[in-house]
């Protein structure tokens, strides 16, 4: 019988789990243990009480995903609170079909009772200290029990931690009597909780179901990451990429898979979101990981953003679509013993490989079959010196998720095969100047027409920069992302009534200028099927004076106007607004925006449009 591969082992376990069941999702975050003392000390507020709600909300245009957790509090241990009830704030969620998964949080469920360590966020927040390591579950009424079991790896200390709840609270309070207390203003009730014309979802549980993977791999796309283009301060800049390549080519050169993954380029480093960068972050430098305590805490932190409306099977198993990924390496460890290159590497080919959705090799701390605990996918990091080094049991793993031969043709046996239901064949059988049996530009989305406005082999609807020709889907330096506030789309009786509004912003890395007053503004739009739904090339017609730049531009029949605002030439509003636009033949609302200005290209991709009043108005946000 064939050995089981870490991902066939954990997709049962995965599918079948409810959040009080015993087997986890796998991880992609890695802790150095914190004693209670240190809990304490790095705690605002420490309590017990019991989950009474929990909600997802999409905020900063739909681009960052947080879960707002209730708590009916029993006691309080540490801090003071004004409210019986308080709100806390933890990374990542699920609204609508845009989850955003970040490995390592604490998981919660509504009715259960809790023994929390609370920090305080810089906007008076609070949240789970050090995430998964400050929350313990509260089980066994009549005699207490505390336990923590933590859905992540973790150097120093069991992964499973069951005692006394009368014997932990009381050594809570020696440690609190034995530093003093100072209060804080606190907020406990964070406004986004209560604000329901933000898109949210109100769920039972925070917990992540289902295995994810990159579609890209089966047309051999390449899947660029960008690195912060400050380096981790241990070994510097050069040696961080080239850690990061080093652990690219290790899961990239297997060769029984099919996947390849490289450095895109450097970046500034920005926060965890879903922002359409894959970017792996040294240093924490925009505070997305709790600080550490000396040499324990929070090593890295890793997550990915996935479209779970939509699904490849692979090898039997349904998988949703990963769509980036992020990796956050924290501040304050390169002063200790463990921190080097050869480690660095090994945490980042474990956190890479769960970005491209691997599971853990085993999560047993006593495993006694050494295929499974001497992978690098297994929950414990070995710091052994072997850097990207990839096992048996890793190597199966990632070929059982991006097998050699393509799920669209997995048999192997040549036969045209359409995986994405578009009537374009998509296993890359064309030859020569065969035009009749042509590969699907965009082969895991819909898109019959084929429309690719660029010419680089990637259609509009999948392309990540579908105005400037890139094959190799590196982000050209003159694509930008657009962060839509708002986007709605309205489809009249008659092309007369037809119309859209566009709100937004976008940035310009700093050294970069623009001179918004030169040439002329277009708009495109790209439908679901990949149709190009609208052009519109438009002029500058009115001009601000002084620093401020303010523009208008006009389409030729001036039923489109586009607006771009800035203050500091660095940071740009854009409104878009127009009528009798004929949009009325389009099926769906557009999923691509993209605003082309001085030779720069400032899009987006909205994944999720709500129709409303019987699909005349769609509301779409990214």
């Amino acid at each position: 019988m064939p050995q089981r591969t870490a991902l066939q082992r954990g997709i049962p376990l995965l599918l079948a789990i409810t959040f009080l069941a015993a087997p986890r999702p796998t991880s992609a975050t890695v802790f150095v243990a914190m004693s209670d003392a240190d809990l304490t000390r790095a705690s605002d507020v420490i309590l017990t009480g019991t989950v009474t709600e929990i909600r997802s909300v999409a905020t900063k245009g739909g681009r960052s995903i947080r879960t707002f957790v209730t708590l009916d509090v029993d006691q309080v241990l540490k801090g003071r609170l004004k409210r019986r009830t308080v709100t806390i704030r933890e990374p990542g969620g699920e609204v609508g079909p845009i989850r955003q998964q970040i490995y390592g949080t604490p998981q919660y469920a509504i009715g259960e009772d809790v023994l929390v360590f609370l920090q305080r966020h810089k906007d008076g927040t609070l949240g789970t200290t050090n995430l998964g390591l400050g929350k313990y579950r509260i089980s066994g009424r009549s005699v207490g029990i505390a336990e923590r079991t933590l859905e992540a790896q973790v150097i120093g200390s069991p992964e499973r931690d069951v005692r006394s709840l009368k014997a932990m609270t009381a050594e809570i309070r020696r440690h609190v009597m034995a530093a003093p207390v100072e209060f804080v203003d606190l907020v406990e009730v964070p406004p986004e909780a209560l604000d329901d014309s933000l898109p949210h979802s109100v769920v039972s549980a925070y917990s992540f179901l289902g295995p994810g993977r990159w579609n890209e791999a089966d047309s051999g796309q390449t899947i660029s990451y960008l690195v912060d283009e400050a380096g981790e301060p241990a070994i510097g800049l050069a040696e961080s990429i080239g850690a990061v390549r080093d652990a690219m080519a290790a899961w990239s050169n297997v060769p029984t898979a099919r996947i390849s993954l490289d450095v895109g380029g450097t970046t500034p480093a920005r926060a965890m979101a879903c922002d359409g960068l894959s970017q792996i972050v040294f240093n924490d430098p925009v505070a997305d990981v709790p600080d550490p305590s000396g040499c324990s805490g929070i090593l890295a932190l890793g997550g990915f953003c996935a479209n779970s409306s939509r699904k490849t099977t692979v090898n039997g198993v349904d998988f949703i679509a990963i769509t980036e990924a992020n990796i956050t390496f924290n501040n304050g460890f390169s002063s200790c013993s463990f921190w080097n290159k050869s480690n660095i590497t090994e945490i980042l080919t474990h956190e890479i490989g769960h970005t491209i959705g691997l599971g853990h090799s085993s999560e047993s701390s006593g495993e006694k079959n050494p295929v499974l605990s001497d992978a690098t996918m297994y929950f414990r990091a070995h710091f052994d010196g072997r850097g990207a080094g990839l096992l048996q049991d890793d190597i199966d793993g990632v070929s059982f998720i991006y097998p050699g031969v393509g799920p669209e043709d997995g048999d192997g046996d040549g036969i045209l095969e359409d995986g994405d239901g578009d009537g374009v064949p998509s296993n890359n059988l064309c030859t020569g100047g065969n035009t009749v049996n042509c590969d699907d530009n965009c082969p895991n989305e819909s898109n019959p027409h084929q429309d690719d406005t660029d010419g680089d082999g990637h259609g509009d609807l999948c392309d990540n920069c579908p105005t400037i020709s890139n094959p190799d889907q590196v982000t050209p330096a003159g694509c930008k992302t657009l962060y839509v506030k708002n986007f709605t789309v309205i489809r009249g009786k008659s092309a007369n009534s037809d119309g859209l509004r566009l709100r937004g912003t976008f940035e310009l890395p700093e050294g970069e200028t623009i001179d918004p007053g030169s040439g002329l503004v277009t708009l495109l739009l790209v439908d679901r099927d990949g149709n190009l739904l609208r052009e519109e090339v438009a002029t500058a017609a009115v001009t601000a004076k002084k620093r401020r730049v303010r523009y208008r531009y006009l389409n030729e029949s001036r039923s489109l106007r586009i607006h771009v605002n800035s203050r500091n030439g660095s940071d740009y509003k854009v409104l878009v607004s127009g009528k009798s636009l004929s949009l009325a033949d389009a099926d769906t609302a557009p999923v691509i925006a993209a605003v082309l200005m001085d030779s720069q290209t400032f899009g987006t991709k909205l994944t999720r449009c709500a129709s409303l009043k019987r699909g005349r108005r769609f509301v779409c946000v990214p």
